[in-house]
Parts: C-alpha cells; structure tokens; sequence
C-alpha cells in the first residue's frame, strides 16, 4: 500500500471519475485505475461500486474514506509547517452556485498561473451544502453567498451586491419602477430551497413571501436564465451572474421603488482548520474581485 494510492483513493472519493482524476495528478486514466485495483486488493474488498461503467462509492470506501480524509489532511498541515512561506499544496474550496459559476473561474486561472505549485480541487453546491461540507472537513474552505448559520464554522464577510430583479420584456422593465406587491403574482423563477440568492429575495420581501407565485424552481442558475427569456417571467438574481445579458440587452432590470436585496458575500472556514498561506492568498483574490471597485 503507496501513500500514492491513498491520495488517489481520496481523490476519486470526492470526484469519482478517472479522466479528472488522471488529469489533476498528471497521470494517465490507466495508471488511475491500477492504483485503486491495488489499493482493493490490498485492503481485501471493493472501495467502490462499479455501475454502468461509473464508480459509486460503496460502505466500504465510505468508511475507509472517513477515517483516511482527516489523516491525509493532517500530514499535509504538517509538511505544509516545514515548507515555511513556500506556495505549494492543494486545497479543496467550495463554492455557491453564483460564485462558482461566475466569479471563481478567472480567479483559478490567475491562482494557478501565479502558484502552479499549488493544486485546487473545486466543489459547486448550494450555501446550506458548501457550509455542511465546512462543517464536516471535506472542503478546506467554502465562498457562499447571504449569512449562515454554524456553531463551528467562521464566517469573514469578503464582498457585498445588489440583486437585480430582471425580466427579458425590455417594455415591462421600462414603465418601472413598480410596487413590489403589483409583481407577486406574476410568475417567478427561482433556485431551490438552500440556495443563498433564494434566501436573500425571500427575506428581502419579509411578510410579502407567501404572497409570491412561484412559477419554477430550478438547482441551476442558468436554467433559471434560459427560462426568463419567456417574456412574462421574473426573477431576481446575482448582477454577476446576468452582467451579459444586461450588457447585451437580452435581460433587463426592473426597478422597485420600496424594496432593495442587498447581500454579502462570506469564506468559510472551520474553527479549528489552520489556514494556510495558499488559503490566505486566494480568499484575499476573492475578497478583491467581489468588492466594488470604489471600495479597495
């Protein structure tokens, strides 16, 4: 049994599939797959589950996985003291839907660009997951949007926006701005329960929630966006997630006139997590791409 084989195990255990994992050790699919069939053989039983040609994690890999994570994690803090101030390792980050999607993706590039000793395995969920994977070690450090709510989770406020109610009915967003109570009755587009964008439009609007006709729900923000194109639904949503289709008028924002959706952006961290350099140098890259330029 290979310290190797255990890192890959670990890997494919969050992302279980060979082609990514080959590619985020420079390995070929092939040499991916040999470790693990040494690994099970080793161990004595399957780790996984193979189901129409994908790779499940079984019981087995569950709880070897469980009590594996927090010790790999553990030796790598500890090599990590010995390399002083050196830019290198791998972190595991987690991101809600608008901050994954629409802000992290250049970040990643400069990161990997400027350190490319230090690795990054990224994680898009709602804000309720990406705290619960905080909460549980999975993640090293989770970007959310709205406020959350743990007792052993820190939270560090890195940016703040305004969310923009938007319709593709260039006509219907130009005779604004309107009473936020003239529009509940149309039909509305949301994001599931759990998301922070949801969270933030729904305590914005206060006692006028349950008055809200919602049309559809959608886990995915661009779902939410090729729906609006119907000319007779709202939603409201992330100025980062819509900036192209306001810039090219295929979206527009309709204005109230007694409610604003105001909301800050948080990194996660556990409690008793030791933050590493690499850490504190991409939340500072987060933290400056999500905070108005007037206020660096």
């Amino acid at each position: 049994m290979t310290f190797r084989q255990l890192e890959l195990f670990l890997s494919l255990a969050r992302t279980p599939h060979v082609r990514k994992v080959a590619e985020q050790h420079f390995l070929t699919q092939a040499a991916v797959s040999s470790a693990l069939k040494e690994l099970e053989n080793e161990v004595g039983v399957p780790l996984f589950d193979r189901l129409n040609r994908r790779l499940v994690l079984n019981e087995n890999g569950r709880a070897l996985s469980e009590q594996l994570a927090p010790l790999m994690q553990q030796f790598h803090d500890t090599i990590g003291l010995f390399k002083g101030e050196r830019m290198s390792g791998h972190m595991h980050i987690g991101a809600s839907a608008t901050i994954a999607d629409y802000v992290l993706p250049q970040i990643l590039y400069r990161f990997r660009d400027l350190y490319p000793d230090v690795s990054i395995t990224t994680t898009s969920a709602n804000s309720s997951e990406i705290t619960q994977n905080v909460e549980n070690g999975k993640l090293d450090m989770g970007f959310v949007e709205g406020e959350v709510q743990s007792a052993v989770v820190m939270t560090t406020p890195i940016g703040e926006e305004e969310m923009i109610i938007a319709s593709s009915d260039a006509d219907f967003a130009r005779k604004g701005p309107y009473a936020m109570d003239t529009l509940l009755s149309r039909r509305w587009l949301l994001r599931e329960p759990g998301s922070g964008t949801r969270d933030t439009f729904l305590q914005g609007l206060g006692d006028q929630a349950v008055h809200l006709h919602v049309f559809l729900e959608f886990d995915h923000t661009e779902s939410v966006k090729r729906v609006l194109q119907n000319p007779d639904t709202l939603s409201c949503m992330s100025p980062y997630a819509i900036a192209p289709e306001l810039k090219q008028e295929k979206l527009f924002a309709v204005a109230v006139h007694d409610l604003s959706f105001p909301r800050r952006f948080y990194r996660l961290l556990h409690r008793d997590k030791y933050e590493t350099r690499p850490m504190e140098t991409f939340s500072a890259m987060v933290s400056s791409a999500l905070t108005p330029s007037g206020e660096k």
